[in-house]
């Protein structure tokens, strides 16, 4: 099994995986924050639905056999270039971000290193600084595009089961990411666009139809890069915005209300992007990059 492992970003999501590895006597968790982070760690402490979390910050002597990182991607390539001296032909590195590129960009970085590609699904965290509040409801979804049987996964898989944190392969990961692409696109960027929680969203029908676009427009993309999505991952999506509680916010809403800078380059932003190629039109998302691009 995985002992050592070095998490990168004690955010909502970052803080879900390493309450129960940080809890687990066989495994030595280290965080990596810069110094200024660091500080503001120690100063205010890292609290998880209330419970003051004591971790340890890794030292340039720390040889992880694991990396997770889950930064915000705006800080993702500073952050791949700060962990390099801990990376080593024989490390695992599993970015946890959203969006569908974070794995890629780590390859591109670090070719010689394996990386898993990685995300979670689940009810929404809450942060408030160095505090993060979830109900424990999620899953994480991880393995290789075009690859399920891998070392690399199948270890990450021991190392969670054992740990007590819910984990899935799924037969096409490349499939699977993508879906939960479109939820996001959906649903992060309709909250942030009309600054509403999934209960706002859940009883206005123009919401839920604005986000049903956005997703659909989403899914044309992905049919053109041939991933094998149908539409019914749309309507999957949408029965997920209906169920989520209600007072939740999601994360790209939250950064809006703190004024911090989104995800918005993740989702309308690559969306966009890829679009030009096919000569593709995706006025949903061109409105949502509008309103809220950096």
């Amino acid at each position: 099994m995985i002992r050592r492992v070095l998490l990168v970003g004690a955010g909502a999501i970052g803080m879900l995986h390493a309450v129960k590895l940080a809890r687990n006597g066989e495994v030595e968790l280290k965080l990596f924050a810069d110094a200024a982070r660091r500080r503001r760690y120690l100063e205010n402490g890292l609290f998880f639905n209330g419970e003051k979390i004591n971790f340890d910050f890794a030292d340039a002597a720390f040889e992880p056999e694991l990396i997770v990182v889950a930064t915000k991607f705006c800080q993702y390539r500073e952050a791949l270039e700060m962990i390099a001296p801990y990376v080593r032909k024989s490390t695992i590195l599993m970015p946890v971000l959203n969006g569908i590129s974070s794995a890629d960009v780590a390859r591109e970085r670090f070719p010689e290193t394996e990386v898993v590609t990685a995300f979670f699904l689940g009810h929404a965290s809450v942060r408030t600084g160095t505090r993060v509040f979830h109900d424990g409801v999620g899953t994480t979804y991880l393995g290789l595009p075009g690859s399920p049987a891998s070392a690399a996964v199948a270890a990450i898989k021991d190392l969670f089961d054992a740990v007590g944190i819910s984990a899935e392969v799924p037969a096409d990961m490349r499939a699977a990411l993508w879906k939960k692409f479109i939820l996001n696109v959906g649903v992060n960027q309709t909250s942030a666009f009309f600054r509403a929680d999934y209960g706002t969203i859940q009883k206005n029908h123009e919401m839920l139809d604005f986000a049903r676009q956005l997703m659909l427009e989403a899914l044309e993309i992905a049919r053109r890069e041939n991933v094998d999505v149908s539409v019914s991952a749309v309507e999957e999506a949408m029965k997920v915005i209906c169920t989520m509680p209600a007072c939740a916010k999601t994360s790209m809403l939250q950064d809006v209300e703190a004024k911090r800078e989104t995800e918005i380059g993740l989702f309308a932003g690559e969306l966009l992007r890829r679009a030009e190629k096919y000569q593709l039109d995706l006025p949903a998302n061109r409105q949502v990059w509008e309103k809220l691009k950096p």
